[in-house]
């Protein structure tokens, strides 16, 4: 797997190699040329108490975005370059960082998804990979400096969950200092997550899944209930073996998560921050149903970003996304849709993992087969004798219930009523050698269990588990800009996606590689065929895209000449200011009276347009000599962060 790491890392710093030349632009400009945070002779605490744009944090005009590890990134490359960026602007230094990064996150997924099930394989972890090493989302957080607080994020959001795998693999072998060891790396890990970029935090909270889905043979529900202390539905064998479970381990987890969170709002002073009608139009709507159905429909664009990138912007804020003032707006049918389907394939996985669980049903001694998985990833089948105890009481909860019985190589799978399991199996041990299973009145279907069918069963828990952690992966990271908890400073933000790109890239390459080894196993080549050509071609896509894209973030000019379809208020403001500042002032004039046709009440536009037009009469009049410095060395206006 490490040549896997290898390639993976190398093919990511490739295909954003060509942004190595690029300076800085957009928010770049505030958050390190304009901010003295960054500057080599500003005091070290300073950091940690100013927000990413270097506002104190108690300030009523703070922006409340808390990355001191990012700022201090910045800062190092600052000295790196030779200190004061402000006289000697010079980027190349920040960008190679933000391509070495983006490379080591690149490895660690590939690393975290070959510890999966059944993805030694190659047939399993090319696809799985494949869709997050070239996806063009991408591009903002690795082209753009700013984007340096998401993809460090990801990094070590990835080294939590790689340490949390480690410290559990040590508490099943009872090593009492590793285990330790490990669970604060991972803490460590996600608290450096959170100091990059807030929503780092949620790591946690996947780890927690992560337990819940792989790391014991419960179901969900029924770790959530011994969490809770509440009884679980499950026989008294299963309850004694929960007491192993190491509950201890998931309640660390979100004793610590809550315990993140409080310091950061403490350092905040205990409120959040607000923002202008143009960043978050939805937040300001007093309509109740406009602020609903328009929150409700953007995880639904989100996710269509990621599905279908075929369009990009720099900014998606003021009115690049109208409002959704109607329950009769077209887009309401894609947001149910949407919902419904995410309901769906969670409650059809959940129920995959109670229905393939082997139960034994009746209270004799009997032989008990399992399928697990062992440390090469391969499948084997393990038999123990064991004696259950009466378990059936409650017949309602063994209706329809998986009987195997032993045989000679092979089993029987026998569903009985909840009548036959009451009066039949829950009985003495008389009873049973009196009751002929073969027989059974109620039987109401037999067939033959060997040990493929019991593989293929196993085979179906483990795609459930990951297709599981794929959504967790996915929605998780997102909930902090669902303006579910507080209303966030951006509409959409293609950097915010970094993190749950991965957990998309995992639902879209294991969805692929079930493909594949669907048509391996049933000799389908043309299927095969198909399945493998859509694979290259979506790496073509995909790495083409980004590679174009890349181009985009060059300088501020491309930059907004790419969102003028978007977004073409602020993309028309933004480029009238550079042309502007280059002395093009008939260009600006165009493009500043262009942007006040989409937004009229624009009150920097109008008055960097009085700004053009006079800088241009002067110079056609030879007198521009004579105007005060003020005019030449006029800033661009304000820039918010998204």
């Amino acid at each position: 797997m490490l040549w896997a790491c290898v390639v993976s890392g190398a093919v990511a710093f490739f295909i954003y190699s060509n942004t190595l030349d690029f300076g800085f632009v957009y928010d770049d400009n505030r958050a390190i040329l304009s901010n003295d945070d960054v500057l080599p002779e500003t005091p070290l605490s300073d950091l940690w108490l100013h927000d990413f744009w270097g506002t104190p944090l108690r300030h009523s005009g703070s922006h409340g975005s808390y990355r001191p590890l990012t700022t201090l990134s910045f800062k190092l490359n600052a000295l790196w370059a030779g200190g004061d960026l402000r006289a000697v602007p010079s980027s190349k230094g920040f960008h190679v960082v933000n391509v070495v990064l983006h490379s080591a996150t690149t490895a660690a997924f590939t690393w975290w998804i070959g510890l999966l099930p059944s993805s030694h394989a190659s047939a399993s972890l090319a696809p799985r990979i494949i869709p997050n090493l070239f996806h063009p989302v991408h591009t903002e957080a690795v082209s753009g400096l700013v984007g340096r607080a998401d993809v460090g994020a990801a990094f070590f959001f990835l080294l939590a969950l790689l340490a949390y795998k480690a410290h559990l693999h040590h508490r099943d072998k009872r090593s009492g200092f590793v285990q330790m060891m490990y669970i604060v790396l991972c803490l460590l890990s996600a608290l450096c997550s959170m100091l990059t970029k807030e929503h780092g935090v949620t790591v946690l909270l996947v780890c927690v899944l992560y337990e819940m889905l792989f790391n014991n043979r419960h179901t969900p529900v029924e770790v959530l209930q011994h969490l809770l202390k509440r009884p679980c539905r499950c026989d008294q064998n299963d309850c004694q073996d929960s007491k192993k479970i190491q509950e201890w381990s998931s309640r660390c987890l979100i004793v610590s998560f809550c315990i993140f969170i409080c310091a950061r709002a403490c350092l905040a002073g205990g409120h959040f921050p607000r923002f202008s009608t143009a960043d978050n139009p939805a937040s300001r709507s007093e309509s109740l149903l406009t602020r609903t159905l328009t929150f409700l429909y953007l995880p639904v664009f989100n996710f269509l970003l990621l599905l279908c990138p075929t369009t990009l912007s720099f900014d998606w804020s003021m009115d690049a996304i109208p409002l959704i003032t109607s329950i009769i707006d077209r887009r309401n049918l894609s947001t149910l849709t949407f919902y419904c389907a995410f309901i769906v394939v969670v409650f059809r996985n959940i129920k995959c993992l109670n229905v393939n669980k082997p139960v034994i049903a009746f209270d004799t001694i009997v032989k008990r087969t399992t399928v697990d998985v062992n440390e090469n990833n391969a499948y084997q089948v393990n038999s123990e004798w064991l004696k259950s105890t009466n378990n059936l009481h409650d017949p309602s909860k063994f209706k329809d219930a998986q009987t195997y019985h032993s045989s000679i190589n092979q089993f029987h799978l026998k569903q009985y009523h909840r009548t036959c399991n009451l009066t039949k199996n829950n009985s003495t041990l008389l009873a049973h050698r009196r009751c002929n299973f073969n027989q059974c009145s109620c039987e109401i279907a037999v067939q033959k269990l060997d040990t493929s069918i019991a593989i293929k069963m196993s085979k179906n828990r483990d795609d459930s588990k990951v297709i599981l952690m794929a959504i967790f992966l996915l929605a998780v990271p997102f909930l902090p800009a669902t303006n579910l908890v507080a209303y966030v400073g951006f509409v959409v933000a293609e950097r915010v996606l970094y993190i749950s790109s991965m957990g998309h890239s995992l639902l879209v390459g294991h969805g692929l590689a079930r493909m594949i080894a669907w048509s391996v196993e049933r000799r389908i080549k043309w299927q095969q065929f198909l399945v493998i050509l859509f694979t290259a071609v979506l790496l073509v896509v995909f790495g083409s895209k980004t590679w174009l894209r890349n181009f985009d973030w060059c300088d501020e000019e491309s930059l907004y000449r790419s969102g003028l379809d978007i977004n073409p208020p602020k993309a028309y403001g933004n480029l009238g200011n550079i042309l502007s500042v280059q002395g093009r002032y008939t260009e600006a004039e165009m493009y500043y009276r262009r942007a006040l046709t989409f937004r009229p009440n624009m009150a920097d536009v109008h008055y960097n347009l009085t700004s053009s037009v006079f800088k241009k009469r002067y110079t056609d009049t030879g007198l521009l000599s004579s105007v005060d410095q003020d005019w030449q060395n006029y800033d661009s206006p304000h820039k918010v962060d998204c």
